[in-house]
């Protein structure tokens, strides 16, 4: 059946072994024909990184002892990915990216302020004193606020960065003041908000056509875990009468969504059952912890940052194994 299907494609087709020790690397949204495909114990067969359907057809048997791995699907926004097989097999997977966490806020006042927001399972920002923590955006997490410096007496320390890699964690918002911290009578000691956690790989797209599947490797089409939030920074003051604020902690990021994975083979299995295959979703990364704040007699000062919110557990993919017949 797949040979009178494909013959024009696969006539000049050689078989691909991978090696104990060996990783190959397929690129996502590839159509690839080999006569044969061996994976061996310690091998992994790899799909890079991409948001589409990636093929793998065989006109004879794919043996599977080693590891099929499509862990870096890259989707930044939700929607449907479809294509055509080709062997004529409609396509789709539901693509819905979980929410990250939003970032902490602090309250001080007239100089409280809201954490920023999440945004493609990256996780907001930390604020801090009249400072709204950053926004995620839809490759890393939000900014950290850095507080305002009104005047020399103002002590700032930066906000952390927002996790910039997949998975990646928020930075710790810069904290100041040891116990003998003295920024003169009209100062401030002013945290940074912690950094958003980045949304973790959600599972690949991955199509195969073989005549027969033969062995028992690992299919992994996982999500990864999401980075956690940075901490908001610490304030402390010894002077009375000044202005002392904390960080708000980072969001943390969403974990990534499993796959989507279909095989379809001419041959049944002579093994009882089908190959071992992971499709769940990647665990949300944790709230990052709101700053802490001393509170002298007769200073301005908020109550402890408010941490971030944790990012939502990646949902669960699918797999689809079908014998249609030679």
């Amino acid at each position: 059946m797949l040979e009178e299907q494909f013959a024009h494609f696969l006539s000049d087709e050689e078989d691909l072994v991978v090696y104990n020790g060996q990783i190959v690397t397929l690129e996502a949204g590839s159509l690839n024909f080999f006569n044969s495909v061996t994976i061996h114990p310690g091998a992994v067969l790899d799909i890079g990184p991409g948001v589409e359907w990636t093929y793998i057809v065989c006109l004879e048997d794919f043996v599977l002892l080693g590891q099929l791995r499509s862990v870096q699907g890259d989707f930044r926004q939700d929607g449907v990915v479809s294509s055509l097989a080709p062997d004529g097999y409609q396509l789709s997977a539901n693509i819905s990216i979980q929410a990250g966490g939003g970032g902490g806020g602090v309250r001080i006042g007239s100089g409280s302020a809201e954490g920023g927001l999440p945004a493609a399972g990256n996780g907001g920002g930390g604020a801090t004193y009249q400072t709204r923590g950053g926004d995620a955006g839809s490759l890393q997490g939000g900014q950290g606020a850095t507080g305002p410096v009104k005047r020399a007496t103002w002590h700032v320390r930066a906000g952390g960065a927002g996790g910039a890699n997949r998975s990646a964690p928020g930075h710790a918002g810069g904290s100041l003041g040891t116990p003998d911290f003295n920024p003169g009578g009209g100062g401030a000691a002013l945290a940074g908000g912690g950094g958003g956690g980045a949304c973790g790989y959600h599972g690949g797209l991955l199509y195969i056509k073989a005549r027969r599947l033969i062995g028992s490797g690992l299919i992994n089409l996982q999500g990864s875990h999401g980075g956690a939030g940075g901490p908001g920074g610490t304030a402390k003051g010894k002077r009375t009468k000044i202005t002392v604020s904390p960080g708000g902690g980072g969001g943390g990021g969403a974990g990534g969504n499993g796959g989507h994975l279909i095989v379809r083979t001419d041959l049944p299995r002579s093994e009882p059952d089908w190959p071992p295959y992971l499709v769940g979703g990647g665990t949300g990364g944790a709230a990052g912890a709101g700053g802490r704040v001393n509170k002298n007699a007769g200073d301005t000062t908020g109550v402890e940052g408010r941490p971030g919110g944790r990012g939502l557990d990646g949902t669960l993919g699918t797999a689809l194994f079908q014998v249609i017949g030679s």
